[in-house]
């Protein structure tokens, strides 16, 4: 089960940069400051496609119920877990908000670097493991 949470992991983790980058690309033709909210009701809601969406949130939700059902198994919960499935819902969140047509080039940007960092985070946090190996 741990092997399979690894590889849900790392697919959740190709998943957001496959985002990212279709998001990147298609956002190229969208003006600066956003869509006009006239015009919002004629556009797709996401830049990503829905598919590439629905599949991560599958993903998403896998890769968290088995690190949860992994983590009833300890006996005692470190704090760097928790901590790492904390920055795992705020990567979910920002890669969300980037992939919305809604948001302006700025919002966009700023919601990249912080699903960047989560994921950064998250790898210092599963690499290094503070407080001892599980």
């Amino acid at each position: 089960m741990r092997h399979f949470h690894m590889m849900m992991g790392v697919i959740s983790m190709l998943i957001a940069l496959a985002t990212a980058i279709i998001v990147i690309m298609r956002a190229k033709n969208l003006p600066a400051m956003g869509i006009e909210p006239t015009e919002l009701a004629h556009t797709p809601k996401y830049l990503a496609p829905r598919g590439l969406i629905i599949g991560g949130h599958v993903v998403y939700a896998v890769t968290l119920a088995l690190g949860l059902v992994l983590l009833m198994q300890l006996p005692v919960i470190p704090v760097w877990i928790l901590a790492k499935m904390v920055l795992f819902v705020v990567m979910i969140s920002a890669i969300t908000k980037v992939a919305k047509t809604a948001q302006t080039k700025q919002q966009r940007l700023t919601g990249l670097l912080i699903a960047d960092l989560a994921w950064i985070s998250i790898i210092f946090l599963v690499v290094v493991q503070p407080g001892g190996f599980v």
